[in-house]
């Protein structure tokens, strides 16, 4: 009878640990995030955060030279994509919940514009979360303050080529 009790007691004694091991892999990543995280209003392109409205986008940008239309399956509202030359800011319902720019015309609260160097973005931000890839473009993710928001910098040969406000989905 003994070895009977012995076994579930060992697999619950195993099954704690992992949790532990999990949980402090957790906070380890929550305390390295929290340690490069930017204050929300540095979290901005042109003005226009994640949240603001179509309003703002278009007072942001001016009309779109195109809109495409849909529906968010996540959020179970209709969703919009508005278009405009090296812009694109997705909507669910009249909330931002995307903003790519490959334009200059975009610009960080920090001063920060496609085209800029690396160097300026490091002075600006700090190290920032990188994402080298051997396949194309690095990456430099800032995460907004107590928020599921990245300002990310898009970055190819020591330059910005890209500006994005990303809300995650997970």
């Amino acid at each position: 009878m003994r070895r009977f009790i012995v076994i579930p007691v060992f697999f619950l004694a195993l099954a704690a640990c992992g949790n532990a091991s999990l949980r402090e892999s957790a906070e380890q990543a929550r305390a390295a995030r929290d340690a490069i995280a930017i204050a929300p209003e540095r979290g901005a392109i042109n003005g226009l955060h994640i949240g603001s409205s179509e309003a703002e986008s278009i007072a942001a940008f001016g009309r779109p030279a195109w809109v495409e239309k849909g529906f968010s399956e996540v959020e179970g509202k209709p969703d919009r994509t508005l278009h405009y030359d090296g812009i694109e800011i997705y909507l669910i319902g009249d909330e931002i919940f995307n903003l790519t720019c490959r334009s200059r015309r975009c610009v960080t609260h920090d001063g920060i514009r496609v085209g800029d160097t690396t160097g300026k973005v490091l002075a600006a931000f700090g190290k920032g979360e990188p994402e080298p890839r051997d396949d194309g473009p690095d990456f430099l993710r800032y995460p907004i303050d107590n928020a599921d928001i990245d300002l990310i910098h898009k970055l190819q040969d020591g330059k910005v080529v890209e500006l994005e406000l990303w809300f995650d989905y997970t």
